[in-house]
């Protein structure tokens, strides 16, 4: 129900980064079961925002999970896989990708911590791309290279 929806959404705020990612994966599920229970876009971003501006890394599946209520999930799924690949062109893509789909709010929040997990990140100029564009390239790119995309989709039942 929405209630279910806003306690999960207000338990984001917890203190526990294990409450919050207990909260985004049963908002994940509630929302993939109905998605009529989905929060605006602009409150998913709230979100993604806060959870970036906390002092601890970010954790991808968690990012994946919120990112993927307002974005093109396959797409989302990619440029988070990507983000730890050995090819550069790719990371490069990846970090396109976000930057073109990212409200600069939420991208200024997320960036410090990307630069914790690409090695080498370089500052790009502004892309000159669509969006597809972007998604065709990073979708064609993924399937030349092993990233494990089902990494971050499910945590292993041991974490869970």
């Amino acid at each position: 129900s929405a209630r279910a929806v806003a306690g999960l959404v207000a338990g984001l705020d917890d203190p526990s980064a294990e409450v919050r990612e207990r909260c985004v994966w049963a908002l994940h599920d509630l929302v993939a079961a109905d998605a009529g229970l989905k929060p605006s876009d602009e409150e998913v971003f709230v979100l993604v925002r806060r959870e970036a501006e906390r002092p601890e890394s970010v954790d991808l599946r968690q990012l994946y999970h919120l990112l993927s209520l307002a974005l093109d999930p396959d797409a989302v799924q990619v440029a988070l896989s990507a983000l730890s690949s050995a090819d550069a062109g790719l990371r490069g893509t990846s970090l396109e990708y976000l930057d073109n789909v990212l409200p600069a709010s939420v991208r200024d929040a997320l960036w410090p911590k990307i630069d914790e997990l690409v090695v080498d990140r370089q500052a790009a100029p502004p892309s000159q791309r669509s969006q597809p564009e972007i998604v065709a390239e990073l979708q064609r790119s993924a399937t030349s290279i092993a990233i494990d995309r089902a990494a971050l989709v499910r945590p292993p039942e041991d974490e869970r």
